[in-house]
């Protein structure tokens, strides 16, 4: 082979190797684009699953306070108890209705309405979120406080495949009683009185031989913790039985 055909095949060699770098830089770059891609498409549906969990949670809080108060305006519009005090909670708290009759303060504040903005929500930014609301559970856990406790099922996944999450979400929330109306109060004396929940300040009503503390207890109508008395879950029912949990 001539010097200057060495040389033409030396320079087409290294066109050729040249080339083949390139080709093979740029598929490891689409490749290294593609999987960072992919990455942070699942770092946001995984924040996404997150944040949906403790959104959850606040907007439980939010609809259980309100519940509590379309119940008593139920209760006091009706001039009756609560005949089942967790069917009708749960029913207010997924629909703001009650044997048939709309609860309006809870309308915008119901875990369905919570559930259809979120599932809009994600849409918006390409994902699909399916949320199956499950049991829901309102007990008495101190002498002032109810406990709500709600299940719910959660798939999440990517429009265009990429991934998907499924998982189990128990919420929970911690609802004060105070500041609530007394309904044994309310029905008994068919509306006329009324008489707001507030914790007394005083721990001792006789002091020395002072009354006045137990005087103010009594004119304010404060609320003292005591296990002869009935609960405020009770209370809602009619029931004015002992409780552990009385006031």
């Amino acid at each position: 082979m001539a010097l200057g055909d060495r040389g033409l095949f030396f320079t087409i060699t290294a066109i050729l190797l040249a080339g083949f770098a390139i080709i093979t830089l740029m598929a490891v770059t689409k490749q290294d684009t593609n999987g960072h891609a992919v990455q942070t498409r699942i770092l946001t549906l995984d924040h996404f699953l997150s944040d949906t969990k403790k959104d959850f949670d606040r907007a439980l809080n939010i609809g259980s306070f309100r519940t509590i108060l379309g119940l008593e305006d139920y209760m006091i519009e009706k001039g009756v108890f609560l005949d089942d005090i967790n069917g009708a909670f749960s029913a207010a708290l997924m629909n703001a209705t009650y044997n048939g009759e709309s609860l309006g303060i809870v309308e915008n504040a119901t875990l369905t309405a919570w559930r259809n903005r979120i599932e809009a929500q994600a849409a918006s930014i390409g994902l699909t979120l399916n949320i199956e609301l499950e049991s829901i559970t309102l007990e008495q856990v101190s002498p002032w406080d109810l406990k709500v406790t709600a299940d719910a099922h959660l798939t999440l996944s990517d429009t265009s495949g990429l991934a998907s999450f499924e998982d189990d979400h128990t919420g929970s929330t911690i609802v004060s009683i105070v500041g609530f109306e007394d309904p044994v109060y309310l029905l008994n004396s068919y509306g006329r009185v009324t008489n707001v929940i507030n914790q007394t300040p005083y721990e001792n009503f006789i002091v020395g031989n002072s009354t006045a503390n137990l005087l103010n207890h009594i004119s304010q109508g404060y609320y003292l913790a005591h296990n002869d008395s009935p609960s405020f879950l009770m209370r809602l029912q009619g029931i004015l039985n002992s409780s552990p949990y009385g006031i």
